[in-house]
């Protein structure tokens, strides 16, 4: 141990100091010019109690390079005491005026979930941009583009020769179907409905 100084304001130890067993305290600090370090063969664990004694937040780093936290809501603030980013056992939410998030240069990203995803945006736009082909499919639902005006832009003109082709034809409720080429558009109830 160093050099140990009781003052009236606590106790003060120079240099550095090794505890065998258990060290209660409330307050710890250093110097004005110098960092704390406490090193830790096996792992450093803190934790925080409530006034029934009850453990209510752990903090661990471990020997074997995990950092863990156990608690009811972990928050990161930055230096402006906003916060950033928040988890709990419902959510997690961002903060951020802008995210990037899920990025791979060179391999793909995969996003997987047992029921919703969602993307959500209350201002702005949501784009889907790839160098290959984008494939939207649907196993047993439907696939649904609600909107006042819909584009389908770039697409090749015919000279009109060649093979027959077929019609697109759209239902009063939105829904596409298709047709021979000089049929009229008109469906029955089964594909309408």
């Amino acid at each position: 141990m160093g050099a140990l100084k009781i003052q009236e304001d606590g106790i003060r130890v120079e240099g550095r100091t090794q505890f065998d067993k258990p060290v209660t305290f409330s307050h710890l600090s250093t110097a004005r010019d110098e960092a704390l370090t406490i090193d830790s063969f096996r792992g450093i664990h803190i934790q925080a109690r409530n006034s029934s004694e009850q453990v209510t937040a752990r903090m661990s780093l471990t020997a074997d390079g995990k950092a863990q936290a156990i608690c009811n809501r972990f928050e990161v603030f930055d230096n402006d005491n906003r916060l950033l980013f928040f988890a709990d056992s419902k959510e997690i939410g961002f903060k951020l005026e802008n995210l990037r998030i899920l990025e791979s240069p060179t391999r793909s990203v995969s996003v997987d979930a047992a029921q919703d995803i969602e993307l959500l945006t209350s201002a702005g736009e949501v784009r889907l941009n790839s160098l290959l082909d984008i494939t939207i499919s649907s196993k047993q639902g439907e696939i649904r583009l609600e909107s006042g005006n819909i584009y389908i832009d770039g697409q090749p003109r015919s000279s009109g020769r060649g093979t027959p082709q077929l019609q697109l034809c759209v239902c009063h409720n939105g829904r596409l179907f298709v047709a021979t080429q000089f049929a009229d558009c008109r469906a029955d109830r089964n594909i309408c409905e």
